[in-house]
């Protein structure tokens, strides 16, 4: 996704911008891996 911006660092820092301090950022690329992506985001997600 980044490499279809026109300024990929100017995104980034958007992001960092509107992100909480304590807040987590998820990026996922579209390479067809969905089943990885969503073993790996029930752990990364807090539980309760």
């Amino acid at each position: 996704m980044l490499d279809h911006l026109p300024d990929p660092s100017a995104a980034l820092r958007e992001w960092a911008r509107v992100t909480a301090a304590d807040g987590v950022l998820l990026l996922f690329h579209p390479s067809g891996r969905a089943e990885r992506a969503a073993r790996f985001l029930a752990r990364a997600m807090p539980r309760g």
